[in-house]
């Protein structure tokens, strides 16, 4: 059996590591668009092993991120990095004095689900404004150098192949074969079957190009993202990190960003994301999110960006200013389903035109997810299939089917999917 996995990432490296390891006699290739694996979302954003309280309105996505949880901790420990803290606050009104999306008893309840959890006193920690803050169980991810490091090995040990430079720019099924093509190349490749795990940012369902509906009526779009950079100042620095993220709505949220090239080199740097000012546009085509962020420079982020990051973060923590310096900055553009809840697990499902098994991306827990659902794609699972009209297919049971009540939801107002904050800024 020949398989294709386009996308060098977290899920396309995961993917085409289970499926050599359940079909060790096939023949698993990776084509990578960059000139290295984990170069885009996965190696610079994929830093938080989510246990599920970031998402209180959505059952779906946090039973999900349980799952692929304690999965992630067995498969990849030497990938994690563990916290001091992670404090998850409850903010009482977001950056636009807009209240919280979830009442205080509903934020708490949903931290309550996970072991392990601590109440913790606002004042323990310098925080303000915040009407309840749970420490959780939630560590984060390294990213650049380690994680390729570490994947290069894992990959070349199974023998999968993988090749970078590879833009695959259209499949095409001819007798039951998928045959690819690459951009700047003039041959062609013969594929079993071909998973598409480029954020569906590429390979795009032709019909829905189109505006045809995607099964259950995915409703995507693609948003501008940039995240901030920050570099810890006090001392001495933990030896463990930690992590203080504010809910539910546009909040700020800090994370640790490891990306250090060896494991003895101190860990300073930081991530800042923030539920409203990172966000600055939200697209039905990816070519438009790209071009928005090609608009973005040094002087726009620290202008508008950084300035109401760190105001906001100031509301909460007042010592967040005098203990962090500010050093760069990075973008990028997301997929997401629009939901009323949103719903951000990763979902799979295949065309039979061409037969394409696409995996829409979610959070790093979910690859376990779309990894079975693939192998039942590919004959190397028993499951059953649910067919739509539309021309797709997906496993009964499966993410997509489990959430498809969550995907119908109509958003209402205030909804993250409909931010233009770029616009509002220039306003």
């Amino acid at each position: 059996m020949r398989i294709l996995v386009v996308g060098g990432g977290w899920y396309g490296c995961h993917i085409a590591a289970e499926i050599k390891r359940q079909a060790p006699n096939s023949q698993v290739s990776i084509f990578e668009k960059s000139e290295d694996i984990f170069t885009q979302i996965s190696g610079k954003y994929g830093i938080r092993l989510h246990a599920g309280p970031h998402y209180p309105r959505s059952p779906a996505t946090r039973e999900a991120c349980q799952r692929g949880f304690n999965e992630f901790l067995k498969h990849y420990p030497q990938l994690v990095n563990h916290h001091t803290y992670s404090d998850y606050g409850y903010g009482i009104l977001d950056t636009m004095s807009q209240p919280s999306k979830v009442t205080k008893t509903e934020f708490m309840a949903v931290c309550q689900e996970l072991k392990g959890v601590r109440e913790v006193d606002p004042k323990e920690r310098n925080y303000e404004s915040l009407g309840y803050v749970a420490d959780i169980v939630e560590p984060s991810i390294i990213v650049g150098h380690r994680l390729r490091v570490f994947f290069w090995n894992y990959l070349q040990e199974l023998g999968i192949r993988v090749c970078c430079n590879f833009e695959v720019e259209s499949v095409e099924k001819y007798n039951g074969t998928s045959i690819v093509r690459v951009k700047d190349e003039e041959n062609q490749y013969e594929f079993d079957h071909v998973i598409n795990t480029t954020s569906f940012q590429s390979l795009v369902p032709v019909a829905y190009c189109f505006r045809n509906p995607l099964p259950q009526k995915l409703n995507v779009i693609y948003q501008t993202c940039i995240s901030l950079v920050y570099e810890q100042q006090s001392l001495p620095v933990p030896e463990k990190p930690f992590s203080f993220i504010v809910l539910d709505g546009w909040f700020p949220c800090l994370m640790p960003y490891d990306d250090r090239k060896s494991s003895s080199e101190t860990l300073k740097k930081y991530m800042f994301i923030h539920g409203k000012w990172t966000i600055l546009g939200s697209f039905a085509t990816v070519s438009e999110a790209k071009d928005l962020l090609a608009k973005i420079d040094d002087d726009f982020i620290c202008k508008f960006i950084k300035r109401n990051c760190e105001s906001d973060m100031n509301r909460f923590w007042p010592k967040f200013s005098e203990n962090f310096k500010f050093i760069g900055w990075d973008g990028t553009v997301l997929a997401k389903v629009k939901t009323d809840t949103e719903f951000r697990s990763a979902v799979t499902f295949q065309s039979t035109s061409n037969g394409v098994i696409h995996v829409f991306p979610g959070k790093v827990n979910n690859i376990f997810d779309a990894g079975r659902e693939v192998l039942s794609f590919i004959g190397l699972r028993q499951e059953k299939f649910i067919f739509e009209e539309q021309g797709f297919v997906y496993v009964q049971g499966g993410s997509l089917d489990v959430g498809k009540c969550e995907i119908k939801s109509i958003p209402r107002l205030h909804n993250t999917c409909d931010l233009q904050t770029y616009n509002e800024l220039l306003e």
